[in-house]
């Protein structure tokens, strides 16, 4: 297929035509760095069990960061981030942009919806993992 016989999305912009002035920038530090104190206090897993859900297996880290068995674990988790991520930055987004809307108003009705699905999908994702982590124990 020749160049200029390639399909084309309508609206679809080439990224080499987008100025850098309209790339994403967030210039929040990672949660990892900005909520470290915390994370000493009280981590989000045992040290030298695997992250994966479904592979839960007990490794000897390699570094004192490390979170998973192997790459192919971090990749796996990286995907299903990936993929929660994307259910919920519409609903996060809707949540913020009438956080301060009054009351009655169709954006503070978003915004609520927003929060609601965003609240109802990590509570759904925390308990999937879970759920996963325990099926993992049992087929061991």
């Amino acid at each position: 297929m020749t160049h200029a016989a390639q399909p084309r999305l309508a609206n679809a912009l080439p990224v080499r035509n987008v100025p850098q002035e309209a790339l994403l920038r967030l210039d929040l530090e990672p949660f990892h760095v900005a909520a470290e104190p915390q994370l000493s206090a009280c981590p989000m897993g045992e040290t030298g069990i695997c992250r994966n859900p479904f592979c839960s297996a007990r490794f000897v880290p390699v570094r004192p960061h490390q979170l998973y068995c192997s790459a192919a674990c971090r990749k796996s988790d990286d995907q299903e981030f990936r993929a929660v991520g994307l259910r919920a930055a519409p609903a996060l987004l809707a949540w913020q942009m009438g956080r301060y809307a009054p009351k009655g108003t169709a954006l503070a009705d978003l915004s609520r919806a927003g929060r609601n699905y965003y609240s109802a999908l990590a509570a759904q994702w925390l308990r999937d993992r879970r759920r996963r982590m325990h099926l993992a124990e049992e087929l061991r």
